[in-house]
């Protein structure tokens, strides 16, 4: 348990994921869509969509045989684990194919981001280990440091969320959250804690490599850290 008073330091954290933006397969009309801020699990469908039928060579009449005897629903499933965090449509929406729909928290992601002094930084290095604490109680979450951006800038994948600067606080820590076994278990995403250093050792790159490696993690994490220490392309 988290105790103030014998923590040498702690920074205000901020429990975030990336957003996945989902696109409209094919024009229609949105049949059913899952609710806002619902939990989801990879390969879950979240929407599905009736195809538009050409009244020109459909008729009215006939409509149900069509439907019935056409291929005519697109399924929208989730990439990942994740929360439904927006979307812009709704049962009864007419959409065009490749029209943004709804945009899910990637839940396998969550990061805990926190803006530090740069004296603070240095306790924070990437590949540290470190651990996230709700003020809520909830289990404390570890991680590895993969991001450390100076200067006030706002690199890094498209977060959902992310803690107010404040003129003392010019370095951006974004620590990768170690997985846990259910996604209803890791997508509180909005919720506030500390940020601790772990006492462990940094994890070491390897050679030839700008990435770091997740503590006990395997291939699969490996390039999700990539992704998160790669910086903005221009």
């Amino acid at each position: 348990m988290y105790d103030k008073a014998t923590e040498p330091w702690s920074a205000e954290a901020l429990l975030t994921a990336p957003v996945i933006s989902l696109v409209s397969p094919a024009s229609g009309v949105v049949a059913e869509v899952s609710r806002l801020g619902a939990l989801v699990h990879a390969g879950d469908a979240i929407l599905r969509l009736q195809a538009d039928a050409d009244p020109t060579l459909v008729s009215a009449a006939h409509l149900s045989a069509f439907a019935a005897t056409v291929d005519s629903e697109s399924i929208v499933t989730a990439p990942a684990d994740g929360r439904v965090w927006n979307m812009a449509v709704r049962s009864g929406s007419s959409v065009p194919a490749g029209e943004a729909i709804i945009e899910l928290l990637d839940c396998s992601q969550a990061a805990a981001m926190a803006n530090v002094s740069a004296h603070d930084a240095a306790r924070l290095p990437v590949g540290a280990r470190a651990r996230f604490i709700p003020h809520s109680g909830d289990d404390e979450r570890a991680g590895t440091v993969v991001r450390l951006l100076g200067g006030g800038a706002e690199g890094g994948p498209d977060l959902a969320l992310r803690p107010e600067r404040r003129e003392d606080t010019a370095w951006q820590v974004v620590v990768l959250l170690d997985p846990v076994a259910s996604a209803d278990d890791g997508c509180e995403i909005g919720a506030f804690g500390r940020l601790v250093p772990d006492a462990r050792p940094a994890a070491v790159p390897p050679a030839g490599s700008d990435d770091i490696p997740a503590h006990g993690r395997d291939n699969q994490s490996h390039e999700l850290l990539a992704q998160l220490t790669s910086g903005p392309r221009g």
